[in-house]
């Protein structure tokens, strides 16, 4: 990685480029369509006089070059530590605070407003009345997700209260959702920071009620279909991980979360408190096993410095603008390249990266290949104790999207691009990716090949078919599909007869269970002590651990040949 400050010219009266500022909001946003260059938009901020600013700057990457577009007189406020969005090529603002001299405070805002940046257009969002909407506050922080959508997390509220609660809005249409969170979550906090990985959401830092945090999580069940219910997870990573702080940056491109700068707090004797504002570098890389790390970064560094923001652009570039320190408020601009360590490895751009990049038709979103990040080895342990944590449990859940055939399978064409396969059913090579991928947890390089035995089709009327879809989701696993999965070894099976190897366990105890109740009704049993079995029967698919699975094979394979010598 290397610093190097962009030359631009500095902000004068006759400039374009941005005054100095702190708290500010700088969106990237694809607009290639309507002005043929990726472009930065930077909104608002705290001034060098310490009061807020209103306007707009447009940072050309091509050019190096800051521009003013002329906007309507209609507008939001002017405001510093708000947060912002971009859905296509709209910039989305919402919250942040003004200082309001006559009151001698702040006020707070809650307001949305959408900024068109195909025309310079501001339009405030209209809610109907009483609608629900998260209360005023600044300091949050603001994601855009597929399908349009918005998410708020966190921050103060008019009371300098600190804020966990969790907001969706849907920009079609207009209406916020308080997303509503079981279990484990953050503590409420303030001057943390977000960003989106594929479906997922990353948190990383900010001051909580009793101190700054370094703590990530992830936040899952953000996908459209709505299959997984939300739910936070803390992600202890190994590696050396960043100090705690607030009012740091942190932003996403391509394998690599890159945390830069914010203010961080010693503690020395009786308990006094030293501000140390920071302009240090950490990656949580996510090539190979996910870990933090301290990259080597060349170059002079830009001074250290809370609340600035740090944008990525394309080629893997990532510029900074502005920020202070408690004693100035900068103005400058820096370039932190990445000198393409953080782009996807060449050896893995294969039809299963493609498909972890590719469209599937959803607005504004992507289906990823996997909706995890991939777990540490640590986290992945081979003990069978069943007191396992959230982050275990998800790991089989995500897992089994990289390792089976759920993800779409694109064709490698003439031109070096990826088209759909013109017959689904014809089997594709195992893709280097998923090959590595395989490597790294111990499984089967190549899938097994079963051919699967031939079910009759009983035909139903359209009204019993619809309602045994309705009452008998977790079909009966055909007797040929028992004799396969007990026949296979650990190593052999592979995640996509996961499923399956539950059904079928699930099966077989219900049979010993109704076996075992009859024999209770018509004294056959003269004392009740009989193993009943089963202990995984109420384990799904998203919950079982790799650990667990060796142990469903040999339960069933114990069962059945039980069944066998009962006969």
């Amino acid at each position: 990685m290397r610093w190097t400050r962009c030359n631009v010219a500095a902000p004068n009266a006759e400039s374009n480029a941005p005054s100095a500022r702190m708290g500010h909001i700088a969106v990237a946003v694809d607009a290639k369509e309507s002005w043929g260059d990726d472009i930065l938009v930077v909104h608002g901020g705290l001034s060098e006089g310490k009061y807020a600013l209103g306007d707009v700057c447009v940072f050309q990457t091509e050019g190096n070059t800051w521009s003013r577009p002329q906007m309507p007189a209609e507008g939001p406020q002017s405001r510093a530590f708000h947060c912002a969005a971009a859905v296509s090529t709209k910039v989305f603002l919402f919250g942040g605070h003004l200082w309001v001299k006559e009151k001698k405070g702040l006020q707070k805002f809650n307001d949305l407003w959408c900024l068109n940046t195909d025309n310079w257009e501001w339009n405030h969002i209209e809610l109907q009345k009483d609608a629900a909407q998260p209360s005023p506050r600044d300091f949050a922080c603001m994601v855009a997700l597929e399908g349009g959508r918005l998410l708020v997390h966190g921050g103060l509220d008019a009371t300098e209260r600190r804020l966990d609660d969790t907001w969706m809005f849907d920009t079609v249409t207009s209406v916020w959702t308080e997303l509503k969170v079981n279990g484990m979550r953050p503590k409420p906090r303030y001057g943390h920071c977000m960003c989106r990985v594929e479906s997922r959401v990353l948190m990383f830092g900010g001051e909580n009620n009793t101190s700054l945090a370094n703590d990530l999580w992830t936040l899952r069940g953000l996908g459209l279909d709505g299959e997984e219910a939300p739910a936070w997870i803390p992600l202890e990573l190994p590696g050396n991980a960043p100090p705690a702080r607030k009012g740091h940056s942190c932003t996403c491109v391509g394998l690599w979360l890159v945390v830069m700068g914010g203010r961080t707090a010693d503690v020395g004797w009786f308990r006094t408190k030293t501000d140390t504002f920071l302009n240090d570098v950490f990656v949580m890389d996510r090539e190979g096993p996910v870990q933090w790390r301290s990259p080597a970064v060349n170059g002079d560094a830009p001074a250290p410095r809370e609340f600035h923001t740090v944008t990525a652009l394309t080629k893997g570039r990532l510029i900074l603008f502005g920020g202070g320190n408690g004693k100035q408020i900068f103005g400058d601009c820096w370039w932190l390249d990445t000198e393409g360590e953080a782009s996807v490895n060449s050896t893995l751009s294969d039809q299963s990266i493609q498909a972890y990049l590719a469209s599937t038709g959803r607005p504004g979103g992507s289906r990823p290949l996997a909706n995890h990040l991939h777990t540490p080895p640590s986290v992945i342990t081979t003990s069978d104790t069943h007191r396992h944590s959230q982050a275990e449990r998800d790991s089989l859940a995500g897992l089994s999207e990289v390792l089976t055939s759920r993800a779409p399978s694109l064709v490698p064409n003439a031109a070096g691009g990826y088209d759909e396969p013109s017959h689904a059913s014809e089997p594709q090579p195992q893709a280097p990716g998923l090959t590595q991928l395989r490597r790294k947890l111990g499984l089967p390089l190549q899938r097994p090949v079963h051919q699967a035995a031939a079910v009759p089709v009983q035909h139903t009327s359209a009204g019993s078919a619809a309602q045994q879809s309705t009452e008998h989701s977790d079909a009966a696993v055909s007797e040929p599909e028992v004799e396969r999965l007990v026949s296979c070894s650990y190593e052999e099976l592979t995640l996509h007869d996961i499923d399956l190897l539950l059904k079928a366990y699930r099966q077989i105890a219900q049979l010993k269970q109704k076996q075992f109740l009859k024999e209770v009704y018509s004294g056959a049993l003269g004392v009740i002590s009989a193993d009943l079995g089963g202990r995984f029967s109420h384990y799904t698919y998203g919950s079982l651990r790799l650990a667990d699975v060796k142990l469903v094979l040999e339960d069933l394979i114990n069962e059945k040949s039980a069944r066998i010598q009962g006969r």
